[in-house]
């Protein structure tokens, strides 16, 4: 996991990275995951999305709970056709 935090796309090789994106890649059988906790209790606008940077994935699936509650609906995402 990482964030570019530079002016400009990082080019990895196989993947773009755009500027302030926080970026989460898993191992070879690992997931990949990001927890927030709030800072204090009261109500808060989280905002974002998904996108695949990575030129050959296998495909992601996202899932956003709070606490133990499902959120959103299962989101898979696969790559683009080339």
């Amino acid at each position: 996991m990482g964030l570019n935090t530079s002016h400009s796309t990082i080019d990895s090789s196989t993947a773009l990275f755009p500027t302030n994106a926080l970026v989460m890649h898993p191992g070879p059988s690992l997931d990949s995951i990001v927890e927030w906790t709030a800072p204090a209790n009261g109500t808060y606008s989280i905002s974002g999305f998904f996108e695949l940077l990575d030129d050959d994935p296998t495909g992601v699936i996202v899932y956003v709970y709070d606490n133990s509650t499902l959120c959103s609906p299962t989101t898979t995402c696969y790559a683009p056709p080339h």
